[in-house]
């Protein structure tokens, strides 16, 4: 058990709170947020989860199961104090059963030094309050400071420090909610040509779940193959050989030279284009080797093309895309975008492997550079190929 860890300075309460938004990329409502520290005011990983209550107002099911699999989440990311967050306004902020949940966290993270702080805010909003209602060492009754309660108001989350950096960087905006992500892959027919012959209504669909929600027991897994493995023949991103068939080499340069081509095309491809990068993206050698393409120059081209097949393939090739697309968010440290297309990608292929593998390793609260091991194998694909990928520009995260 390691020992409980105090805070070296006082946490900037209202900073870190006004970031939380920026760092998930939309505003949570009704949602448990815990938040890893690095350092007293900068934040080492996010999760957000629903905060299920039952009729009464105490914890569901679903809660309790999350509740149980922080502590070996938490684990992974062992760096600094433990905050949580409920963002909530069915109940007074000092209400004894947000407390309850803050106690239910500290119980299941006290292999990694508990709880140390647990704020409830109204809504992630300018003016809303927020109240400190948990310190470790406290109790669950109380968590002020000579009997007084802490608490203030939050700055406004869109012109948050956090929120501006991240739009410097990556042009991305804080979203309304979470919805809104899912809203930006809904299905858009095949393309743009009146004489396509391709359907444009989804097939069935499995019920959308939420990211993060519910928590795979399996969390330890190889994405790539160890130092040394790789065969000369390429491999699936699982480590999984292709099986017993050889690659067309020559086909499959072809696809993944097509891909390349149209990361840098503006617009949304044509007929004939769409139909040539289906199959490029559903072809297991050319979709591995695609997936450096997230950690280059690349990767805002990356990002809009698998976006636009995401939206305008369906079934095998809407699922590829989708988990493509994932991928990248992922790997960027961007994990609400991330869970929000595998959703989509298990939803148009249940049994689409490498989805089912990222969604085992967000929901388990993998890092990101768990990641890096599949780049290298893509870069090994792409080279087999005989087709140059930018070298890698993108940072690792986590």
């Amino acid at each position: 058990m390691t020992t409980p860890q105090t805070p070296p300075s006082p946490i900037d309460a209202t900073t870190v709170l006004s970031a939380v938004p920026a760092l998930l990329g939309f505003i949570p409502r009704h949602s448990l947020i815990v938040v890893v520290l690095q350092t007293p005011n900068s934040v080492r990983v996010a999760m957000r989860y629903d905060l299920s209550l039952t009729a009464d107002g105490y914890a569901a099911d679903d809660l309790l199961v999350v509740a149980e699999s922080l502590g070996h989440i938490v684990r992974r990311h062992d760096s600094g104090p433990v905050l949580a967050v409920i963002a909530d306004d069915r109940y007074s902020p000092d209400d004894d059963r947000y407390r309850q949940v803050f106690s239910l966290a500290d119980d299941c993270l006290a292999d990694s030094g508990g709880l140390a702080q647990g704020f409830v805010v109204t809504a992630f909003e300018q003016h809303a309050p927020w109240q400190l209602i948990w310190r470790r060492g406290a109790g669950p009754t109380g968590a002020g400071v000579g009997g007084r309660p802490v608490g203030g108001t939050m700055a406004d989350p869109y012109t948050s420090p956090t929120a501006v950096a991240e739009a410097v960087l990556t042009g991305r905006r804080i979203l309304r909610d979470r919805g809104e992500m899912a809203a930006m892959l809904t299905s858009l027919p095949h393309c743009d040509s009146p004489n396509c012959g391709f359907p444009s209504s989804d097939s069935p669909t499995r019920a959308e779940h939420v990211a993060g929600q519910s928590i795979s027991a399996r969390t330890e897994m190889r994405l790539a193959p160890r130092r040394g493995e790789r065969s000369t023949r390429p491999a699936r991103a699982g480590g999984e050989p292709y099986g017993g068939i050889e690659p067309h080499e020559g086909r499959n340069a072809e696809l993944l030279r097509a891909v390349l081509c149209a990361m840098q095309a503006p617009g949304v491809p044509d007929c004939a284009t769409m139909t040539v990068l289906h199959r490029a993206i559903t072809t297991l050698p050319v979709r591995d080797a695609a997936l450096a393409c997230a950690v280059t120059d690349l990767r805002a081209g990356a990002e809009h093309l698998w976006r636009t097949l995401t939206r305008r393939l369906r079934g095998t090739g809407r699922a590829s895309a989708a988990t493509l697309l994932a991928h990248l968010h992922y790997i960027g440290g961007e994990g609400a975008f991330a869970g929000v297309a595998l959703d989509c990608a298990l939803a148009a292929d249940p049994g689409w492997k490498l989805a089912n593998l990222l969604d085992q390793a967000l929901r388990g609260g993998a890092a990101p550079s768990l990641l890096w091991g599949m780049i290298d194998e893509s870069y090994g694909i792409a080279t087999d190929l005989g087709v140059v990928i930018p070298r890698a520009t993108l940072r690792a995260v986590g």
